[in-house]
């Protein structure tokens, strides 16, 4: 319900502060399952930026047709820029077609996008479970070309061990996955990408929009 969906919000929000001695500002719901409720509850609870929301993809919650780019989202359909306060930082995700193509793309099904990958329509994502250290770099190199304000990668706590991962079976599985991290690291360090948390992302972008 709306209310169990604050209150676990409010109590989340507490036990941070009372725990860190630090407010949250910064959120990302569980399996990205944001709404428009949600951000309405996180907005009243004082967050700055939500990072929820992967454009191009149906997880149930359907962002396929998310902005890809920072915005403000609108209460009535959260893909769309409108008036809440909180600052939308997509995750990174995207395809390699032109704009005036990509609309068409999104009304794909998921099934249908999986099938396209083979045509060379390959949708990628800034996850290391998920996507290659190749095809993050290939991607981020052709947001920065376009000079995109900001990449935006996904990695949760539980990746980092094989005991807490649904990702990693075996010590290998996990080698390989850190592996991508130096490398995909190493690429931002070389083309000089600054590394923000999201709170301090927020206060950058509102400076100059």
């Amino acid at each position: 319900s709306d209310s169990l969906h604050k209150l676990k919000l409010v109590n989340q929000t507490i036990k941070i502060q009372s725990t860190f001695r630090i407010k949250p500002t910064s959120y990302r719901a569980g399996r990205f399952g944001q709404n428009a409720k949600g951000l309405k509850i996180i907005e009243e609870l004082g967050y700055k930026v939500d990072s929820s929301i992967t454009p191009l993809t149906n997880w149930g919650a359907d962002f396929r047709q998310a902005n890809l780019e920072p915005y403000f989202p609108d209460f009535n359909n959260i893909c769309e820029p409108g008036s809440s306060r909180v600052l939308e930082v997509p995750v990174t995700v995207d395809v390699n077609l032109p704009k005036f193509i990509k609309k068409y793309y999104r009304y794909n099904s998921e099934t249908i996008m999986a099938g396209l990958k083979y045509m060379g329509l390959k949708k990628i994502m800034l996850w290391p479970p998920i996507s290659s250290s190749k095809d993050m770099i290939k991607l981020s190199s052709r947001l920065i070309s376009k000079k995109s304000p900001v990449i935006n990668l996904v990695s949760h706590s539980n990746e980092l061990s094989i005991s807490s991962s649904p990702f990693h079976k075996n010590s290998g599985d996990l080698a390989k996955y850190y592996k991508k991290l130096e490398e995909f690291f190493a690429f931002l360090k070389k083309s000089e990408i600054q590394s923000l948390t999201l709170s301090e992302f927020y206060q950058e972008y509102t400076k100059v929009s």
